[in-house]
């Protein structure tokens, strides 16, 4: 019973504790919390910034779905996309963005001050009075907006106030073993040697070129191969039949079928095809009394009677 109640009150301790650390994330009466900041703040031209914010939001009053983040980082772009993770905690939920910047523009330069004539004389001071070389450039951006999304406006959230982010130059032009003289830039007039190559830009164009040639070469052998086997194919192909040839066919085939009505049948289409083609009249009467007249059609004189047919001058093939 003791061990039982003990259990119990532990659980009620660790309970009231939780429910201490939710309070602590968003003071009373507050929907929010946003915070931010950029890492670093002071960076060397070209090398990426991150812009972090983090919101707390209490989702019994504002629906985190609906938040929305607003930013201006000109003349920094944005490199990839925006970074978006929640957490939920108790009734709060933490939503964090990470933006990486990156400004590689002439407008992230430092800027020279003045007219300015650096000095190429050894002992002389490199720039001459009332004149300088800035080292870095100092940004301030528009404060972030978080916003939700209501009816009938959106309601802000908080803002996040940047701190100054400053782009340090890569040279220092007071450091006389970084810039000789003063002057870190080179020119000469002397022609640059002939580059040389592996192999012959030539060589390696013609080679392309033939081996271009070479891969056209299959498919124009396979369309020619097609080609040559669809005319043998319609070279070799059967004449076509005449209408009297292939009623004659009609019948031999039906000489050899048991059907009366099929031998009938293709007796009655001989006889018709001979009557088109003006044919000898006692062949037209032989071939429809074979086909109607008692007994049926015997095998034997459907046989004689093509026979007789394809003897005479009548066109046949």
């Amino acid at each position: 019973m003791r061990l039982a109640v003990c259990v119990v009150g532990c659980v009620l301790l660790l309970a009231g504790c939780a429910g201490d650390d939710q309070k602590q994330l968003i003071a009373a009466g507050k929907a929010a919390v946003v915070r931010g900041a950029l890492v670093p703040d002071v960076h060397l031209f070209g090398e990426p910034v991150v812009a972090q914010i983090d919101v707390i939001v209490n989702r019994e009053q504002v629906d985190p779905a609906d938040v929305r983040l607003k930013t201006d980082f000109k003349p920094y772009e944005v490199v990839g996309r925006t970074e978006e993770t929640r957490e939920d905690v108790g009734r709060f939920t933490r939503i964090r963005y990470r933006t990486t910047l990156r400004c590689l523009n002439e407008d992230c330069i430092p800027r020279t001050v003045g007219n300015v004539t650096i000095s190429q004389t050894p002992g002389l001071p490199l720039f001459p009075e009332a004149q300088q070389r800035d080292e870095k450039r100092k940004y301030e951006f528009p404060p972030a907006v978080v916003t939700a999304e209501a009816q009938p406006k959106e309601k802000t959230l908080g803002r996040v106030v940047w701190s100054p982010l400053r782009s340090v130059s890569r040279i220092n032009w007071y450091d006389s073993s970084v810039v000789g003289q003063g002057f870190p830039f080179v020119a000469t007039v002397t022609p640059l040697a002939e580059p040389s190559y592996r192999i012959s830009p030539t060589v390696l164009g013609l080679s392309l070129l033939a081996l271009a040639l070479a891969l056209l070469t299959l498919p124009a052998w396979l369309l020619w191969e097609r080609g040559r086997r669809h005319a043998t194919a319609k070279s070799s192909a059967a004449p076509s039949l005449s209408p009297l040839e292939r009623a004659l066919r009609l019948v031999e085939w039906a000489s050899r079928r048991p059907s009366v009505d099929e031998r009938r049948e293709a007796l009655e289409v001989l006889a018709h095809e001979l009557e088109g083609q003006e044919h000898d009249d006692e062949q037209v009467k032989h071939a429809r009394e074979q086909g109607w007249s008692p007994p049926p059609p015997a095998s034997e004189e459907m046989t004689e009677l093509v026979s007789t047919i394809r003897e005479s001058d009548a066109p046949a093939t």
